[in-house]
């Protein structure tokens, strides 16, 4: 499954109508994680636990998707190796989709000054427990 959606970059200045542009792939974006939420655990980032990552439900992150105004995606794919005991090495592939459900200036989403009048909500479908 592809899909092209916008997604804000730090480096570049955003224009009149940006905004726009990312509320408008929101319902696309919507779809392509309801497809892959039936493959994939599903986990919310929170900073003030311990853990880090909690375990959630669609239920969780389609009430941030509705009262947020666009969605950030992005997909890491990627193969690590792991060292067994008998000193072989296993290949073990993840996969992991990241979704943040955004509001605010889009300009100042990834400041943390900004926090709340403009931040992200962090969920994340993966094949593996994500890291501590």
């Amino acid at each position: 499954m592809a899909l092209v959606l916008p997604r804000l970059c730090e480096e570049l200045m955003l224009v009149p109508g940006d905004k726009e542009i990312l509320m408008q792939s929101k319902p696309v974006a919507l779809d392509f994680l309801a497809h892959w939420n039936l493959a994939f655990k599903l986990w919310r980032y929170n900073r003030e636990t311990e853990s880090r990552w909690l375990s959630s439900r669609w239920s969780q992150f389609y009430a941030e998707y509705m009262s947020r105004e666009w969605l950030e995606i992005w997909v890491e794919d990627e193969v690590y190796q792991i060292l067994l005991p008998d000193g072989t090495f296993q290949d073990k592939p993840t996969f992991a989709i990241n979704a943040c459900c955004c509001w605010g200036n889009p300009e100042a989403i990834h400041r943390t000054t900004a926090y709340s009048d403009s931040g992200s909500s962090w969920f994340q479908w993966n094949n593996f427990t994500p890291w501590r």
